[in-house]
């Protein structure tokens, strides 16, 4: 258990006389060099980290013996992202067995990202185990975002049942962005192995990578080896175990026909397969390959079946322990990876983030949502609920949806709510809810018919008009004055007015007028008017319309006119004669005319004419 020099001495003696006795005795020194094993532990505190808020790395370094370490030296290399950066060096002149020492560091996190901060410790004496003189702690910074939404309609006002369209605008105003993280981290053992001779595992068997505190599940990896260097690589098969003890070869029976030297290879999905036999490019890219290994690897490795697959990583927990297991399956060639062994590794966090909109009530015939490239939108629903979701929104890139319906029938004032929700941290959440009103104008296409009870009639016959009134909307009127004129023809006697419904209706010798408050969605009650004809023949026209204070959109059908034609009164004539027979010369001869009216007024302007016979002289009326 001391170091220095020991001498070992053999000799050997016989009991016959020896002609040279100098070289019976042999003495061998030997150097105990003094053996430490130190091992470097790294912490983050607090983990995950908010944005510019401090976060603290310990380091603790300890002597596992059997001797006293000595020049300790510490070299840890601070994230590149952090303030400050760079290095930062702490020494110990001793550090006894079984004792540790620590050191703390703080730095000042970034806005966002992920923080890598790596640690190395050395000593003078030797350590037959550097693995654990390297080490990594992880921190995540907290994505913080502020989101923040906003609102437009057009047109405001709008008209009752016309098109609506709702502009929503997201916005992100950072400093991180909102929705899923991506994290791509990178971590390395460049712990040497070397590979015997004999067949069989390589030495050490496995060296490991501890992950931690990384966010989300992995999405992709690349696997890199450092250093590789053998007589005949087609002998080796190389086995990546993840945390979940998941295992995928990376490389069996591949590369025959020759060695490599020195050559650092990449393992990722996307590439082509290593060569059965050949060469490769250092430095080169390619996918898992297997060209027929399907023993078990001897424990501590998990047993087949493996993976040929990075991709059996896919969608787990990256964080915990990662191991790289050796193998050489043929007694003959060896090498070594002088460089040891790397991940790199990208995940993907599942927060996503929601835009909201409740529609007003009233609304209809709403469309789907016209939504940014990468956001999905649900139906919307029967209570006029629109949602949209993304599991990405990059800072200061704004986002429009676009929401189209049918204003409703009713006049008033409509409120639509947005909101905007994520599952990440929203710094300031009073910009993420917007109300916006919108005046909807009534808008109430007004008609009227009229009918008369005879297009001709004669004159001063009885008549009667007929008004039809119907609101098509589409408004309903609620409280406004609905008004209807009717301008009499000129002669017209005695004119009367009935109305079913609400209608109040006033008289006068060349007008009639009828008001309603308020008028629903279809036909009102009749307006009935009934007056006498003028009593000379003719056309008389009888003209009404229909108006109101509200906007109608159909002028053309809000008035209506009738024409009567009247015809003289039937007028009949008679004629007698006395006496009849017998009349003496130069007697009396007596023609009786009887004129008759049938009809119901007056005869105006009435003529007739008689023709007295040659043969009798006119005596008087």
């Amino acid at each position: 258990n001391t170091f220095g020099t020991i001498t070992n001495t053999a000799w050997v003696t016989s009991t016959t006389t020896e002609l040279d006795s100098t070289d019976n005795v042999y003495s061998v020194t030997t150097t105990i060099t003094p053996v430490v094993d130190l091992e470097v532990q790294k912490y983050a505190h607090p983990n995950p980290v908010y944005p510019g808020e401090t976060i603290t790395f310990t380091i603790v370094i300890t002597n596992n013996g059997p001797y006293t370490a000595t020049n300790v030296v510490v070299t840890d290399t601070l994230p590149a992202n952090s303030l400050p950066t760079g290095e930062k060096i702490f020494t110990l002149s001793e550090l006894t067995p079984t004792h540790s020492a620590s050191f703390v560091i703080s730095v000042t996190a970034p806005v966002s990202g992920f923080l890598v901060n790596n640690v190395e410790v050395s000593g003078a004496e030797y350590d037959p185990d550097t693995a654990n003189n390297v080490a990594m702690a992880y921190a995540a910074v907290v994505p913080i975002s502020d989101l923040e939404i906003g609102k437009r309609d057009d047109p405001d006002p709008v008209n009752a049942g016309a098109p609506l369209t709702y502009t929503v605008t997201i916005t992100n105003l950072g400093p991180a962005p909102a929705g899923s993280l991506v994290s791509r981290v990178s971590s390395e053992n460049n712990h040497w192995l070397r590979i015997p001779f004999r067949e069989g595992r390589s030495r050490p068997y496995f060296t490991n990578l501890r992950l931690g505190g990384i966010e989300g599940q992995v999405q992709n990896i690349t696997v890199t080896i450092h250093g590789l260097s053998h007589s005949y690589p087609a002998d080796l098969a190389f086995l990546l175990v993840g945390p979940d003890g998941q295992g995928v070869i990376l490389m069996a029976g591949a590369i025959g026909g020759g060695d490599v030297n020195n050559i650092t290879l990449h393992f990722n999905d996307t590439a082509a397969n290593l060569p059965l036999s050949g060469t490769v490019m250092d430095g080169g890219v390619y996918r898992p390959t297997n060209y027929g290994f399907g023993d078990d690897f001897s424990p501590p490795a998990p047993g087949a079946p493996y993976a040929g697959s990075l991709s059996a990583f896919n969608n787990t927990d990256p964080n915990g322990m990662w191991r790289m297991y050796v193998y050489d399956t043929v007694y003959s060639d060896d090498g070594e990876i002088s460089g040891g062994w790397s991940l790199e590794l990208t995940t993907l966090t599942t927060d996503t983030i929601t835009m909201t909109d409740q529609l007003p009530s009233g609304l209809t015939d709403p469309l789907p949502p016209l939504a940014p490239v990468d956001w999905w939108c649900d139906p919307i629903t029967a209570q006029g609920e629109a949602t949209c979701a993304a599991n990405y929104l990059d800072v200061h890139t704004p986002v429009d949806f676009v929401l189209r319906a049918t204003a409703p029938i009713t006049a008033g004032v409509i409120t639509n709510t947005a909101q905007i929700t994520a599952t990440t941290i929203d710094t300031d959440t009073l910009n993420n809810s917007v109300s916006i009103t919108t005046t909807v104008s009534a808008l109430a296409d007004l008609a009227i018919t009229k009918t008369v009870n005879a297009a001709v009639a004669p004159a001063g016959a009885r008549l009667t008009y007929t008004l039809s009134v119907e609101n098509l909307g589409p408004s309903p009127l609620l409280s406004e004055v609905v008004t209807v004129t009717d301008i009499l023809p000129r002669g017209l006697v005695d004119p009367a007015v009935q109305s079913s419904g609400t209608w109040t209706c006033g008289t006068s010798s060349t007008l009639i007028t009828c008001t309603v408050e308020g008028l629903n969605l279809g036909p009102a009650g009749d307006i009935v008017i009934t007056a006498y004809a003028p009593g000379a023949p003719g056309t008389i026209t009888n003209t009404a319309a229909v108006t109101t204070v509200v906007p109608d959109p159909t002028l053309d059908n809000n008035d209506a006119e009738v024409i009567v034609t009247l015809l003289p009164p039937p007028l009949a004539i008679q004629k007698r004669v006395t006496p009849v027979e017998d009349v003496a010369y130069h007697g009396t001869v007596t023609y009786t005319v009887v004129l008759t009216n049938a009809g119901t007024a007056d005869a105006l302007d009435v003529w007739f004419k008689d023709v007295l016979p040659a043969e009798v002289d006119f005596a008087r009326w």
